[in-house]
């Protein structure tokens, strides 16, 4: 899990998030097979940063709780 927390707002951190995102592909990493992403924004309001810091966490946390996926091909 990678989290991206921003006090700004999920339009002004797009730019700098599609480039992670690439430069990950170009790695050989894909989003929701070899890593996840989670995302805070507190859309310019620094002092809810700590609360969105939290509930990024919470999701984290959460995610983590989950049963992996069942495999429906053969064992290799």
């Amino acid at each position: 899990m990678i989290g991206r927390l921003s006090s700004g707002s999920r339009n002004a951190i797009a730019r700098y998030v599609d480039q992670f995102l690439s430069g990950m592909r170009e790695l050989g990493y894909v989003e929701g097979r070899d890593f996840d992403m989670t995302y805070g924004t507190a859309d310019f309001h620094a002092d809810r940063l700590p609360q969105v810091a939290a509930e990024m966490v919470k999701r984290a946390s959460d995610e983590y709780k989950k049963p992996p996926p069942v495999s429906r091909g053969r064992p290799s």
